[in-house]
């Protein structure tokens, strides 16, 4: 029994045809089922460390990896537990993944790598231990605000308190005495109030340890949630899907909390940012200002693929792609990418934002391509200011007074960070009341060069038509 005649045209591409007969059908799973589980001498030989990591997960150090690698994921025992960020300007990664159900042991973990050819390679696994500790620590993915939410963990060695955190502080918490099954919930006070971004274990008492791998660890383990989507009327969206970054930066928090004192209701996305999630709030809000906060580059695929480009849960995102047009109508300075990037990566564009009237992003290089007057996208190395970048055509930026900010060079994050400081002025002064030019001013007045990472006072780009001076906050 065949599953269907022929390859079906809503697949991202036919790599379900193995043996490439037009048909998907119970041939090419038994060339699956052969293949399955097998390894081989891979390249590039890509490797991996696991270390305790600073924010209650797991540290994943990836190297070893060149510009033909497109995507990198970790599983652990046969359990996707997340992507890391490919940055090819270093060809080194490091990303924290959250496993809070893996219980005290020894696990399998694999990495596999997709590549520029569309090809997937396994990795040979390895072998990572979880001491003695807090474990089995388990939280709905997804909860409802105004419902209490359940959980589950087990502690045999010592207390444990359960904290719920918004915008990286602790809003809630409650100790639990030892004990190998552990229950609880959240009240219902507490998610009605805040819109929290995760729970968090930690050991109470001398000797006592979290679920960590150096056996003298004693901090927290996170366990990630998200709200259920309700679209209830937010006006502004911040996206932050790098824990490290957000609990190390604070720039979140402080960005929502200016927005809000300018009269913005507030949406924060932080774990399971996904590109469809991103999308509903694009089409069923009235989003005026957008906020990323990340990983981002610009040449992640090598130097023939310029494109603004950043993380998300679930994979990349770019501003637009070749492919989403009728053949020969693209936009001029676009080009197509790899094919295997072409037909599966996600975009800005797709979503339709349609109400921004400023888009910010603090990461790496997502400000420094222009679109120049001949239509082709450049790199923009000197100009502050400037009209097009690849980012204002995404987010469909085309009118008076529409801004997109970003930065031209590394982005670092953390509280101390020049540039986040610069975030930080900028933001506080349009909360303010002041208006984006006298922010950008005064932000620029304050900035100092950052020790071997340039001067943010050199590296901020703004696009956009109109005047920054008759930009406020408020206004929407």
């Amino acid at each position: 029994m065949e599953w269907q005649k022929e390859v079906d045209s809503r697949f991202f591409d036919s790599s379900p045809d193995l043996n490439k007969d037009n048909v998907v059908n119970f041939t090419d799973y038994a060339i699956l089922a052969s293949e399955w589980q097998k390894t081989q001498n891979s390249y590039p030989p890509i490797t991996a460390n696991f270390s305790d990591g600073q924010h209650g997960g797991t540290t994943v150090s990836i190297s070893g990896y060149d510009s033909s690698i497109f995507r990198i994921f970790l599983f652990v025992d046969g359990y996707y537990a997340n992507e890391i960020f490919v940055d090819n300007t270093k060809f080194s990664s490091d990303g924290e993944a959250f496993m809070p159900w893996l219980e005290a042991g020894s696990h399998e973990a694999k990495i596999i790598a997709f590549n520029i050819h569309g090809e997937v390679i396994c990795y040979p696994p390895q072998i990572i231990t979880i001491n003695e500790g807090i474990t089995k620590c388990v939280v709905p993915s997804f909860f409802k605000r105004g419902n209490p939410i359940p959980f589950s963990t087990s502690s045999p060695l010592s207390s444990v308190r359960v904290s719920a955190m918004h915008y990286g502080q602790e809003v809630w918490s409650s100790t639990f005495p030892s004990g190998s099954y552990i229950n609880g919930e959240v009240p219902f006070t507490v998610t009605q109030d805040y819109d929290l971004e995760c729970l968090q274990f930690t050991p109470v008492g001398s000797g006592s340890k979290a679920l960590m791998m150096s056996s003298s660890s004693s901090g927290s383990i996170t366990a990630p949630m998200a709200a259920e989507d309700d679209y209830d009327g937010y006006t502004a969206l911040i996206i932050c899907p790098y824990t490290s970054i957000y609990v190390s930066d604070c720039l979140t928090g402080r960005i929502a909390e200016d927005l809000e004192r300018s009269g913005h209701k507030v949406k924060v996305m932080t774990f399971f940012a996904y590109h469809w999630r991103i999308k509903g709030y694009a089409q069923n809000e009235y989003i005026d200002i957008l906020c990323y906060i990340g990983h981002g580059g610009y040449n992640i695929w090598g130097d023939n693929c310029w494109r603004s480009t950043v993380g998300l849960d679930g994979g990349y995102c770019i501003s637009d792609k070749v492919s989403r047009y009728p053949a020969g109508s693209a936009p001029s300075w676009l080009k197509p990418l790899p094919p295997a990037i072409e037909s599966s990566i996600n975009t800005w564009k797709e979503m339709d934002f349609l109400d921004l009237r400023l888009v910010t992003f603090d990461c790496c290089f997502d400000g420094l391509l222009r679109i120049d007057s001949s239509g082709h996208l450049v790199k923009n190395e000197t100009m502050n200011y400037d009209w097009r970048s690849d980012m204002t055509e995404a987010f469909n930026l085309y009118y008076d007074n529409n801004f997109f900010f970003g930065w031209a060079h590394y982005w670092n994050s953390g509280c101390t960070s020049e540039y986040s400081k610069f975030s930080c002025n900028l933001w506080r002064t349009m909360g303010d009341g002041y208006s984006l030019q006298y922010a950008l001013n005064y932000a620029v007045d304050e900035a100092e060069p950052e020790s071997g990472n340039g001067d943010p006072m050199n590296e901020f780009r703004l696009y956009g038509q109109g005047y920054p001076d008759w930009f406020y906050l408020e206004d929407y």
